[in-house]
């Protein structure tokens, strides 16, 4: 069985919010992020941890806002 990217990423999505408690406004960025056809994993800022790799969209999200509190 073949799945087409918006499934996976659809999935990717469902999982993703089982495993994490999200804001009603968290959950429609996040949505909406997907729905543009782009991965839970991947953020729009490139943000990167301490490891090197990228921050999925909700930590980068929140990363950035506690960021933007601190201006």
């Amino acid at each position: 069985m073949s799945m087409t990217r918006e499934s996976i990423l659809r999935d990717d999505l469902i999982q993703h919010l089982a495993e994490k408690t999200v804001t009603d406004e968290e959950y429609q960025e996040l949505c909406s992020w997907v729905t543009s056809g782009n991965s839970v994993y991947a953020n729009p800022w490139y943000m990167a941890g301490e490891d090197g790799g990228e921050l999925d969209f909700l930590t980068a999200r929140r990363v950035m806002l506690e960021l933007l509190a601190e201006c």
